[in-house]
């Protein structure tokens, strides 16, 4: 196998979309030649797909994707309904004439409506396809719930990060022997501007470090309203947090920390691009999610850099961290329950250092994410030797990760 056509179809750039470029660099530094299909917009957030893309020689491609109508946006449904056979049959041309031209072998595909979509090229080309899997399946309504069982009898291999995602692929009616997982290393940064936050060597301060998205569902009432107890006991301790203040919850989570007793305690870095660089700033990271998160990049990127973890008992996250051995993982998702297991930082002032030579370690000796392009490589060979699609979901040949 030696062609590849990925299909991106997404509106927003989040954690999802970097994995899919990591994966796609990877594939491409390991001999493969990638190509992608992106959406034909020229809006914010397409553009700078694009441009991450070209950052990497990864070759893409526009197309008209469909739209899907969502309950959010009930006014735009007759538009969306009007467009969707034109832009399908566009799509699908486009789909086929980009795989003709380029001779791909293999199909990479990451969103359930778009793949619903292409449906047409996929059965007509016979082409082997993978399904990388970013979060749980959907099934809130009766056309997703149909979807995932269309998937499962056109889908090759499904590819998730976690054993959370593998079963809930099992959930949606995926045979276990359509899955694998596979654990994504931390992502590359092309030449990323250095962290400008720097602290004084032997400051006796403890730090803690957030990154991500400054939202509701990520957890930070619960770490702010943590970090006011913690720092009640410990007045040593920081916290820092890294993340886009564009909006309006970060804006009124900052002049909320503002009038805390603790506010100098707190700081707000805004969007950093040398992540790296700012774990080494750490002493610990902490990652709240409220909901099951499907793996955990930024913790990956906390053990690279030698950092410990503490996360909430929840999805895919949760399996990245040893209790006790790498971070910690805490059960209950109150502020007193976070509070109690930092605090074994302050009584143990060793065992954050020793716990991130843990965390480092953990990525070869237990997640083998250094394995991850022979891993992908060995999912690619599979799906390209099952050569046609197999007929019926079960027919798919085992393949343990």
């Amino acid at each position: 196998m030696r062609n590849l056509l990925a299909i991106l179809s997404s509106r927003g750039f989040f954690g999802a979309e970097r994995a899919n470029l990591e994966v796609l660099d990877l594939m491409q530094r390991a001999g493969l030649k990638v190509e992608v299909l992106v959406r034909h917009e020229p809006w914010k957030e397409n553009l700078h797909l694009r441009a991450q893309l070209q950052q990497r020689s990864l070759r893409w491609h526009t197309a008209r994707f469909p739209d899907y109508p969502s309950m959010a946006y009930p006014k735009y449904w007759l538009r969306v309904l009007f467009l969707l056979p034109f832009f399908l049959i566009a799509l699908n041309l486009r789909a086929f004439r980009v795989a003709h031209r380029q001779r791909s072998d293999v199909v990479l595909l990451n969103s359930v409506f778009s793949t619903i979509c292409l449906l047409p090229w996929l059965w007509l080309s016979r082409l082997p396809s993978v399904f990388y899997v970013n979060s749980a399946p959907e099934q809130h309504n009766a056309f997703y719930r149909w979807a995932w069982k269309v998937l499962a009898r056109r889908v090759n291999t499904f590819v998730g990060e976690s054993d959370y995602i593998a079963g809930t692929l099992r959930d949606v009616g995926v045979p276990e022997l359509q899955i694998s997982v596979i654990r994504s290393q931390a992502p590359s940064r092309h030449q990323p501007q250095p962290c400008a936050w720097q602290r004084d060597e032997g400051d006796g301060l403890f730090v803690l470090g957030y990154v991500g998205q400054i939202s509701v569902t990520k957890g930070l009432e619960l770490l702010i309203e943590s970090f006011v107890l913690l720092h009640a006991t410990w007045p040593a301790v920081r916290l820092a947090l890294a993340g886009p203040l564009d909006s309006v919850f970060a804006q009124q989570l900052k002049m909320r920390c503002e009038g805390l007793a603790c506010a100098s305690a707190i700081f707000f870095h805004g969007a950093v691009e040398d992540i790296d660089g700012f774990f080494v700033q750490c002493d610990a990271h902490v990652a709240l999610s409220l909901g099951s998160e499907a793996y955990g990049l930024v913790v990956i990127e906390a053990k690279q850099a030698g950092c410990p973890s503490v996360v909430l008992h929840r999805g895919g996250i949760a399996e990245l961290v040893l209790d006790g051995v790498d971070g910690f993982v805490v059960e209950e998702a109150t502020p007193d329950a976070v509070t109690r297991q930092l605090l074994a930082y302050r009584d143990q002032p060793s065992l954050a250092a020793q716990q991130g030579r843990e965390a480092r370690a953990s990525l070869m000796e237990r997640l083998h994410t250094d394995r991850q392009a022979e891993y992908w490589r060995h999912v690619l060979e599979r799906v390209r030797a099952s050569f046609p699609v197999p007929a019926k979901p079960h027919s798919g040949r085992k393949h343990d990760v």
